[in-house]
């Protein structure tokens, strides 16, 4: 089954299981990103990454400049491990995680999630999982969400930490992939935190890459201009 069938069948059960109308009232907030001047903020393909430092749920420092070294890079934004739609997610890349590796690159994902109120660790997904202290790197790129506090219950419904309601911004679930010049050559934004991009369609924008450039022709993953 494919992460978008995995999703589908996700959404599905919560709109049984959350309270009425609370998942399209999520969404809905998520859409305030689709509002004109808002998207555009946003860093996509052909931007410069900027550099950021991060901990992991270890406590290690993680550099991107630094991971630039080795390669290319993939970061993956999420808002947490209490949203089923995250845990998908991460399940899925995990899955590829070797591939993405033989192809040269590191991939590590970015959430707000406090490293003690995690359940899925870095060694349960053979990639590092960073802790973004207040969005601060989702901000950089443009990118952070504030969920309004009206919708704490809601946010709480989904299996948000009482704690991080309406005190941490979100980020939208994005996709960057940085070539080893710190440049963004691919990009995936979608501020339907529902939909995530297909692990296959990281693995074709890294092999696009490998090949010395091209675009591939995958919905929602934007490429560098050429």
């Amino acid at each position: 089954m494919s992460l978008k069938e995995k999703l589908a069948t996700l959404r599905l059960a919560l709109e049984s299981d959350l309270p009425s109308g609370a998942l399209t009232r999520l969404r809905l907030e998520a859409a305030a990103f689709e509002q004109p001047g808002r998207r555009e903020v946003a860093l996509r393909a052909g931007n410069s990454a900027p550099d950021f430092e991060l901990p992991d749920d270890l406590g290690s420092i993680v550099g991107l400049n630094k991971l630039l070294q080795r390669g290319p890079v993939v970061l993956c934004f999420y808002w947490g491990d209490w949203c089923g739609f995250c845990r998908l997610a991460l399940a899925a890349l995990a899955e590829v995680a070797s591939e993405v590796e033989r192809l040269g690159a590191t991939m590590v994902a970015i959430a707000p999630q406090p490293a003690h109120d995690r359940r899925i660790t870095t060694a349960d997904v053979s990639f590092p999982l960073l802790v973004d202290a207040g969005a601060a790197v989702a901000k950089l790129f443009g990118i952070a969400l504030t969920p309004v506090s009206e919708m704490d219950e809601t946010y709480a419904a989904l299996g948000r930490p009482a704690g991080e309601n309406n005190a941490t911004e979100l980020p939208i679930p994005a996709v960057y992939i940085v070539d080893s010049s710190g440049t963004i050559v691919f990009s995936y934004l979608d501020s339907d935190f529902t939909n995530r991009i297909e692990p296959s369609d990281i693995l074709a924008g890294l092999r696009c890459l490998q090949q010395g450039g091209g675009k591939p022709s995958v919905p929602g993953l934007h490429a560098k201009p050429t």
